[in-house]
């Protein structure tokens, strides 16, 4: 909670985007992170006194697609073409 953006910068390095709502009170810095295959997008959020908000650290995957899922997937529409027969 008591992290600052200095300390979120130092984790995550800087942001893709940085975003100020001003009727919200709120500075959101976006990311877009890889673990492994899978992308994700990161908001951090943070107050006026530019220490992350209470709220979660939001993430979801957007992206997941390399040459070993689609072979996975070939292989499960061969095997159902296979179980018909």
């Amino acid at each position: 909670r008591d992290k600052s953006q200095a300390d979120v910068a130092s984790a995550l390095g800087k942001p893709l985007l940085a975003e100020t709502y001003s009727r919200l009170r709120e500075e959101v810095w976006s990311y877009r992170l890889l673990n492994g295959t899978v992308m994700y997008g990161a908001e951090v959020h943070f107050d006026m006194a530019n220490k992350v908000t209470d709220g979660p650290i939001r993430a979801a995957a957007l992206h997941l697609r390399d040459e070993e899922r689609e072979h996975e997937d070939a292989n499960r529409s061969s095997g159902k073409d296979e179980e018909r027969e």
